[in-house]
């Protein structure tokens, strides 16, 4: 069908399925901006999109699209072409380089794309398609395919596994060494997407929509309720590090890096929780807001916020006040085990002591009882007649004691 623009409901209008609202959020603040101009200039469009099941999916363009509707628009022209999905994925990550720049929180979303792509390709195409749709691009041959899926569907038994989608993949289906991002930025996002457990999300939803798939095509009856076989969770559970949202908040790829490498060290972990990374994040771009840039480049706008003033607000400004308070805890705790332990040597002593002061009662009054069946005996000498008084002494000392 010919590319044409025709008007479309804004209630059939859906954004792009590659398009992760939750790791490349829609800023806000562009679309207050967006919806004034539409209000005052109107809408010079610039949408396009491809028709699923009577609905339009948006290839880009999604804060005009949340401007126009906040702005009371009820339709809009967009022009319809015949994408596919790697096509929808191709346009998305163009229209994201040249609008949003190096933004971490767009190449995240460009990353888990790509995975959720190279999950069906490897799932649900064998090598000779493969190999007639995108080339040499991303296996060199069929046993680089075989072992790539190998390690997919090793998965489905065993969640530990890693699944194969590493950066080199990753990075040759959106476009190799011409591709719009560098060998670092997608590195770096995929290293994001594994630290905060998006990867095995990713993955595993694909999974358990390839299984739902095989099993709705199986023949044969099937029993009624019947359901795809529960993948095995993981014994072990990756260990969140990061919170994928703090790249939305930061301007570039670099400050996002300064700010995960901040909070990632052994010493800021102990302080700075994952599920206080967002917070934190938010902090730092709001501690320099208004302020006039120094002679030393310390402070900026959120675009020239330098990874050095990221990582010393984290280490300075965070971390080591955290480790103050800390310090102070760790002294009052062992001021307060010391008391403990001592407190249990004392009860130990005057234990021991009671069990000696019973002993030496007992002893003294079977003396004083032999000083009266035998008095005047030379081994009592002056002894005997002060026995009484020595055991009442003992006897205040053990009630004393008690």
């Amino acid at each position: 069908m010919p590319a044409k623009t025709i008007p479309i409901p804004i209630n059939k209008i859906k954004p792009n399925p590659f398009r992760d609202l939750r790791l490349f959020p829609i800023d806000k603040a562009q679309i207050g901006d967006l919806k004034e101009s539409i209000n005052e200039f109107g809408f010079f469009g610039g949408l396009v999109g491809r028709k699923v099941d009577g609905f339009v999916e948006l290839c880009f363009g999604h804060s005009r699209f949340e401007a126009l509707k906040r702005a009371g628009e009820t339709s809009v022209e967009v022009l319809i072409k015949d994408f596919d999905d790697d096509e929808m994925v191709a346009v998305m990550v163009t229209e994201n380089a040249t609008q949003s720049g190096s933004n971490p929180a767009a190449i995240m979303n460009e990353c888990a794309a790509a995975m959720r792509r190279l999950v069906v390709i490897l799932l649900e195409m064998d090598f000779s398609r493969v190999r007639e749709k995108y080339g040499t691009r991303l296996f060199d041959g069929k046993a680089g395919f075989e072992r790539a899926r190998g390690k997919l569907l090793a998965r489905i038994d065993n969640p530990e596994k890693d699944g194969g989608l590493g950066e080199p993949l990753i990075r040759a289906y959106l476009g190799g060494d011409g591709a719009y991002r560098s060998f670092q930025e997608i590195r770096y996002a995929v290293a994001t997407l594994k630290q905060s457990a998006v990867y095995d999300t990713i993955v595993d939803d694909a999974l358990v929509a390839y299984q739902e798939r095989e099993f709705a095509k199986a023949p044969g009856p099937k029993a009624a309720g019947a359901a795809v076989k529960p993948r095995k969770q993981p014994s072990k559970p990756r260990k969140r590090t990061v919170d994928e949202r703090c790249a939305a908040v930061f301007g570039n790829d670099n400050q996002s890096r300064a700010f995960y490498e901040a909070v990632t060290t052994e010493t800021a972990k102990r302080f700075i929780p994952v599920d206080q990374q967002f917070a934190l994040a938010k902090e730092i771009v709001v501690s320099i807001a208004g302020q006039q840039e120094d002679k030393k480049g310390a402070f900026g706008g959120r675009k020239n916020l330098g990874g050095p003033y990221i990582k010393k607000f984290v280490s300075e400004l965070v971390v080591k006040q955290a480790s103050k308070a800390q310090s102070k805890i760790d002294e009052e705790e062992k001021r307060k085990l010391y008391e403990e332990q001592r407190t249990l040597e004392i009860r130990g002593e005057i234990k021991s002591a009671n069990n000696a002061v019973r002993s030496l009662i007992s002893s003294c009054l079977k003396l004083e009882k032999l000083a009266k069946e035998f008095p005047g005996h030379i081994l009592f000498g002056d002894f005997a007649g002060k026995l009484g008084s020595l055991i009442r002494s003992i006897e205040q000392l053990q009630k004393a004691m008690k």
